[in-house]
């Protein structure tokens, strides 16, 4: 994938804070012994910036990709997590940016985090939030 600087005023906290959520989750619960890797990426698509983050580690079983983005959902043990991080992510991406996250895996193999971003959108946002940017 070709990389480039998105360009905008995303906040960056928010981004942030989305690409933990989503890396986080991707780690958790994985012991195989096979080497870990993981990657982003980013594309710009004219007006939308697109990143892929992706690591190969013990994928998404299709039960629980079906309710990774509501709130609550967790994987976890009870008492282990509030299921609240991949719903946190999707409003900072989707209701407060106007963009989109997917989920694409395959249960043993990999998980891939696809954000796209308006770059419009992401203007408006700042300026709403704070009119002396």
């Amino acid at each position: 994938m070709q990389s480039s600087t998105p360009t905008g005023c995303l906040s960056v906290w928010d981004l942030q804070q989305a690409k933990l959520i989503t890396t986080g989750h991707r780690r958790q619960g994985s012991s195989a012994l096979r080497h870990r890797s993981r990657r982003a990426a980013t594309k710009s698509l004219g007006d939308s910036v697109e990143i892929k983050i992706r690591d190969n580690g013990t994928g998404i079983p299709p039960e629980a990709k079906e309710k990774l983005f509501n709130p609550f959902f967790t994987t976890k043990p009870a008492g282990e997590g509030t299921g609240l991080g991949l719903s946190i992510s999707h409003d900072i991406i989707v209701k407060q940016h106007a963009g989109s996250i997917e989920v694409d895996t395959q249960p043993g193999e990999f998980t891939e985090f696809k954000i796209v971003l308006p770059r419009a959108a992401a203007l408006i946002a700042a300026v709403e939030r704070d009119p002396r940017s």
